[in-house]
């Protein structure tokens, strides 16, 4: 069997007793989890920490995406929401509570849904504007980590819309159609704070039950950012853990869909020398020319001949699955590299023309 430390993830048929009693295990001997759920579940846990982030799916309906938002996180679990699955999915977060909660103090759960209202259409993408609303409890209700979650949030901007943040006080913090995974009666006495966060679906589109793939990469990088901070705040302000900054509370694990993806980047870079080839082979004979000329005629360049065809790379390049990366901040360091690969193989094709001044600009800007 294959080693839970391991990239891959292992998959179990159910989640039984013997495997929470696996879990809580791992967890006390400070190990890495990560296993695949039933319903296309995960539970990923990179290092002990004093926090969880959860999503359920709906049991009736679709909900495209919103699992992606909670993926790039350090702790999270995704699961199905059925109500046949509440028994075993409550015993799993309360066992993973109380051995984090024993070893930092405190716990926080963030349990992310999507907001009931009609999801924009294609005629109303235009403008969206991404709303949040964080439901607390009026009991032991974590202050600081709220205000620190709701500054956070209010920075998210979509097409130039900033965000709008509301704070409820509610006992029931989860879905409408599912119970609490953990109640208040039970919280209190493990120490562990639940905070639910509604978000507005902008990023679906409800005709289609497609998503808008730039609208939830833009959100999922401003809401990862939000719960480290927000998971900082707490652990300073409640745990015994002490993380230097928010950025520490991030993956540290790298999948090998990671690696994969930083392989091939790395192989089609190497393919050819950009500068190597962009420089004209007869710069002195050129200016001569040029000058003999009196200015009047453009001078003629010659370069090396390529040792690669840039459309053939460019299929490769496009061919990488840098959307199988969960990090957003990985994920987006990827897509700036290949956008960055794909204006120099633009321009090795455009040497000697006009375009190449004009990808140049896209690449590098104008001269300061």
């Amino acid at each position: 069997m294959r080693s839970i430390s391991q990239s891959m993830d292992e998959a179990v048929e159910g989640i039984s007793v013997d495997l929470i009693d696996k879990i809580r295990t791992l967890l006390s001997q400070g190990k890495r989890v990560r296993y695949t759920l039933p319903q296309d579940g995960r539970l990923h846990i990179d290092r002990p920490l004093p926090f969880l982030c959860v999503y359920r799916r709906p049991a009736v309906g679709p909900d495209p995406g919103t699992d992606q938002l909670v993926t790039g996180e350090a702790a999270h679990l995704i699961a199905w929401g059925d109500l046949q699955y509440k028994s075993i999915l409550s015993t799993l977060v309360k066992t993973i509570t109380a051995t984090l909660a024993e070893q930092f103090n405190a716990f926080l759960i963030i349990e992310v849904w999507t907001a009931s209202a009609e999801p924009a259409s294609n005629a109303k993408l235009v403008g969206l504007r991404p709303g949040f609303k964080i439901i607390t409890s009026h009991v032991r209700p974590p202050t600081s980590t709220i205000e620190a979650l709701a500054k956070a949030l209010r920075r998210v901007k979509i097409q130039r819309e900033v965000a709008t943040v509301e704070i409820i006080d509610r006992k029931k913090r989860s879905p409408t159609a599912m119970p609490m995974l953990v109640s208040s009666v039970d919280a209190r006495k493990l120490n562990c704070y639940v905070l639910g966060l509604e978000i507005a679906p902008i990023y679906q589109n409800s005709k289609s039950n497609d998503i808008y793939p730039m609208v939830l990469r833009t959100l999922h990088r401003g809401l990862a950012r939000a719960f480290r901070r927000a998971f900082f705040d707490f652990s300073q302000t409640q745990t015994t853990y002490r993380p230097p900054n928010y950025l520490a509370l991030g993956r540290r694990a790298l999948v090998k869909s990671v690696w994969n993806v930083d392989k091939q980047l790395a192989e089609i870079s190497n393919a050819f020398e950009f500068l190597l080839q962009v420089t004209p082979v007869n710069p002195e004979l050129a200016w001569r020319q040029f000058k003999r000329q009196r200015f009047e005629q453009p001078p003629i360049f010659y370069y090396r001949p390529l040792p690669v065809d840039p459309a053939l790379l460019k299929r490769k390049l496009f061919r990488v699955s840098i959307e199988r990366v969960e990090d957003p901040t990985l994920a987006y360091l990827f897509r700036e590299k290949r956008h960055e690969l794909d204006r120099q193989l633009t321009m090795l094709s455009d040497r000697g023309s006009r375009r190449f001044l004009y990808g140049s600009l896209q690449l590098f800007g104008g001269v300061s």
